[in-house]
């Protein structure tokens, strides 16, 4: 009897003993979140996925002269992957094939603007309403500036160095020219001449209404500069 009592008081100590430990460990069994119903979850990604009413204001206005036909982020044709998912970005839409290139257009944004950009270009050109600048008057598409045979040459010592070697140059109202070339190779050089900055050793400059830049004087030059030149 003794010794069936000693059992009995050693498996109460070693229970309160267990249970002394558990409680102070301090760890919780983290409650189970009641799991949403599928279809529950489908909606609410529904509405998080749709835009807010200013960007779907956005969409609208934009939507029917969007200019491109394929991705602004893979290229790929839109409508091959599925319905194009529209998304509005620094108030600019931008219509994706797939999800998939939703975290592209915030990344590459600036490449893709270029994209949209030039698609506004080529898609009213064909209808573009003026055959003058709007700013200057002049016909586009004649010459704005026309140089012929420009030569400049630097004194370095004794001897001369020739940075122009009898240049032809024009440039068209309304188009977008651009002058490039290693260092060194006379481009700023050129830009000088050309907008009234450093007189060449020969040739002509014909810039808007002067037929020859450089026979003006020096305030009429001036002037040019100023009014013209950036």
């Amino acid at each position: 009897m003794k010794l069936k009592l000693a059992l009995a008081a050693a498996v109460v100590a070693a229970l309160s003993f267990v249970t002394v430990q558990a409680a102070s460990s301090g760890e919780e069994k983290p409650t189970p979140r009641p799991e949403q119903p599928k279809d529950q979850a489908k909606e609410q990604a529904k509405e998080e996925a749709k835009p807010s009413e200013a960007d779907a204001a956005a969409i609208r206005a934009q939507a029917p002269t969007y200019p491109l036909d394929t991705c602004a982020v893979s290229g790929e044709k839109l409508g091959s992957m599925g319905k194009p998912l529209d998304m509005v970005v620094d108030g600019r839409m931008v219509r994706i094939c797939c999800k998939g290139c939703t975290k592209a257009v915030a990344k590459d944004k600036e490449a893709i603007f270029k994209k949209l950009d030039e698609g506004v270009v080529a898609a009213q050109k064909a209808s573009y309403p003026l055959d003058t600048c709007p700013i200057s008057g002049n016909k586009l598409g004649e010459k704005a500036i026309e140089a012929k045979g420009l030569v400049k040459r630097f004194k370095t010592g004794r001897s001369f160095v020739e940075v122009l070697k009898s240049v032809d140059f024009d440039a068209c109202h309304g188009d977008v020219t651009m002058v490039m070339g290693p260092s060194g190779s006379g481009k700023s050089t050129l830009i000088a001449a050309l907008s009234g900055l450093l007189k060449p050793d020969e040739g002509k400059v014909r810039a808007l209404e002067a037929d020859d830049l450089w026979r003006l004087s020096n305030g009429r030059i001036d002037k040019f500069r100023l009014d013209h030149c950036g």
